[in-house]
């Protein structure tokens, strides 16, 4: 008898949790509005939107701060921010739709679409299919490669096409690497079937119906456009604009440049899974079916609950990536999800299908505000009993993570050699080095004694080179102030010249050491 108490105790408890998980939220709009902006001008961030979703309404949205600092105009909902990498639910939803009409399918081949398609080992080459690509399983690291798309000459093809050369990291569908080329590799299938562009099919079939009229979908489309958020960042912590940077040869992995009032509509249709508002039983209209819902929004690659996400949601028990979507729960509930990373600007999508609601969160700089409004609204949107003050939680950790950086730099600077001179004369160091996944390196000899880098490929990604000890001299990418100081390391060869060039620019976002340049002349 004292086992059926315990039992029946124990399912009260934890109906009574889950219950209240999923009781219908509340808030002031105006008394929310005011901690926006208070966590706005805690992190000194230029510029946040914000808008939230509940059963189809959309019951908030609002715009603070500026959009530029250097002409401040104030930021409301129609203000346009690059969304990045929440455009490609926009491309799996498209290919969503020609999953419906039978002319694609998740399992296909890639090479059915692209024959020309390779990857790095001859058996994925023939077996790798749209759901492989679509859920970041196909053996690299995360990021690997991005550097051939970031403002570089490269067409999408041509991205794609070096790509195989990146060796993976680990076994094909044996773990999660996301990955901007799948997605690039995705839109270029999308086009083969459809003969259109991505960006025409996109429009069309998409956010037009859906009623994001006012959504972008190429940089070059912002001269002439109002309302448009500047990017910004603080590399030594003084806040900056920095210029867009022109993405159409990554368009269906992160080139999308949205509002909060258009991407509620987003929201709005995801939550309906793909109906119009117009939808009903006897006139059905809709985009996409709830099968190939479902589908986006079942994890196909599983991602650890590590103990730092656990310091994050303790109450996380799942984590991984869909189609386009990634997935974990937080406080007993499911939630969908996809973040945006611009340089200069951050954002995230987030919506509870159990709850019928979600919300965007849309920033004009690279401080993590983003990160603190998005869980505030998850704690407002789960009811988290005494939810946790995300803001001072994050300086906390930001602060040991600086502590830690700069420790390990005055480490260098301990182990540094100062009194060493480099080896040969600087013009022995000059030549072109070349990489056969990304191109070539230039090195050059300017004014009175200077060396010059200028990673061809790429605008705005050249430096004066300083040395630093022996054959290892410091740069700073001109044209990316967001980017860090990182060192180039030259061999020296039989031939009494510098033979081979290393490059490492330590940063989360693009990984310099994946390519070996060799001297060509």
């Amino acid at each position: 008898m004292r086992k059926y108490f315990l039992i029946i105790l124990l399912a009260c408890f934890t109906t009574t949790g889950l219950f209240a998980q999923l009781l219908p939220f509340s808030f002031n709009a105006d008394t929310l509005a005011l901690k926006l902006e208070k966590m706005r001008n805690e992190w000194n961030a230029p510029g946040l939107a914000v808008a939230i979703i509940r059963n189809d309404s959309v019951v908030f949205a609002r715009g603070f701060g500026v959009t530029d600092i250097n002409n401040p105009q104030p930021v409301d909902a129609n203000t346009l921010f690059a969304i990045a990498s929440n455009t490609k639910s926009f491309t799996v939803a498209a290919i969503a739709m020609m999953v419906d009409s039978g002319r694609m399918d998740w399992d296909d081949p890639v090479r059915k679409y692209l024959p020309w398609y390779e990857s790095y080992d001859p058996w994925v080459t023939q077996n790798i299919t749209l759901r492989d690509l679509l859920s970041h399983r196909t053996g690299h690291v995360t990021f690997s490669g991005d550097l051939l798309w970031s403002n570089t000459i490269y067409s999408r093809r041509e991205v794609v096409e070096r790509a195989r050369l990146l060796k993976p990291h680990h076994g094909f569908r044996a773990g999660f690497g996301y990955s901007n080329i799948n997605f690039i590799a995705a839109g270029l299938a999308l086009e083969s079937v459809t003969s259109s562009t991505w960006e025409d099919f996109i429009t069309r079939q998409i956010l037009k119906p859906a009623g994001m009229t006012h959504t972008l979908t190429s940089v070059s489309q912002i001269p002439g456009t109002a309302n448009v958020a500047s990017c910004h960042t603080a590399p030594e912590g003084t806040m900056m604009v920095i210029p867009w940077q022109n993405w159409d040869n990554m368009a269906p992995a992160g080139a999308l440049i949205s509002s909060v009032n258009d991407m509620a509509q987003w929201v709005r249709l995801q939550l309906r899974c793909g109906a119009l508002p117009d939808n009903t039983e006897d006139h059905p209209s809709r985009l996409w079916s709830e099968k190939v819902q479902n589908e986006m929004w079942q994890p196909n690659t599983m991602n650890p609950v590590s103990l730092s996400v656990k310091a994050n949601n303790p109450t996380t028990h799942f984590r991984g990536y869909g189609l386009g979507w990634s997935l974990y729960d937080y406080q007993g509930v499911k939630l969908v999800n996809h973040g945006g990373g611009y340089d200069g600007m951050l954002s995230t999508t987030t919506f509870i299908p159990e709850k019928n609601c979600g919300f965007v969160v849309l920033t004009n700089s690279n401080e993590p505000l983003y990160y603190v409004v998005s869980q505030t609204l998850q704690d407002l949107i789960c009811n988290t009993p005494d939810p946790r003050d995300w803001s001072n939680f994050l300086k906390v950790r930001i602060a040991k993570g600086k502590e830690a950086s700069l420790k390990e730099h005055e480490e260098a600077l301990k182990n540094r050699n100062k009194n060493t001179k480099p080896t040969l004369a600087l013009e022995d160091y000059t030549g072109t080095f070349h990489d056969d996944i990304y191109g070539d390196v230039e090195v050059t000899l300017v004014g009175k004694g200077t060396l010059r880098i200028d990673m061809k490929p790429t605008s705005g990604f050249t430096s004066n080179l300083t040395h630093w000890e022996y054959n290892t001299f410091t740069l700073r990418l001109e044209g990316y102030p967001s980017l860090p100081e990182g060192k180039a390391n030259f061999t020296i060869g039989m031939e009494g010249k510098a033979s081979e060039l290393l490059i490492d620019i330590p940063n989360p976002d693009f990984d310099f050491t994946e390519f070996k340049f060799l001297r060509v002349k």
